[in-house]
């Protein structure tokens, strides 16, 4: 992900940093890792994983990219979410 931000568009930058748990506090919006970040980091969680993060529900918002190749793992994930009652929607992008 930190590659493909880096050379996505050579006219357009997203400042970002990779995070690691580090004490230190980072330095922009956007963290790429797989560690709950810290208390200044909980509005979008962007999951590429193919499990659900433990720290899932301190965000405001949770986005799922589902791999149409292996979907299985994603609807595992959809009906986790469903069970527990949070509000979902889908796009198909």
């Amino acid at each position: 992900m930190d590659a493909l931000i880096w050379t996505y568009n050579p006219a357009s930058f997203i400042p970002h940093e990779i995070w690691g748990g580090q004490p230190e506090a980072p330095h922009c919006d956007v963290l790429i890792g797989t560690q709950a970040p810290p208390d200044s980091h909980h509005q979008v969680l962007i999951n590429l994983a193919t499990e659900t993060p433990e720290f899932f529900s301190s965000f405001e918002r949770l986005l799922e990219i589902v791999d149409p190749a292996h979907p299985e793992p994603s609807r595992q994930r959809y009906q986790y979410y469903k069970d527990r009652g949070y509000p979902l929607e889908t796009h198909k992008i």
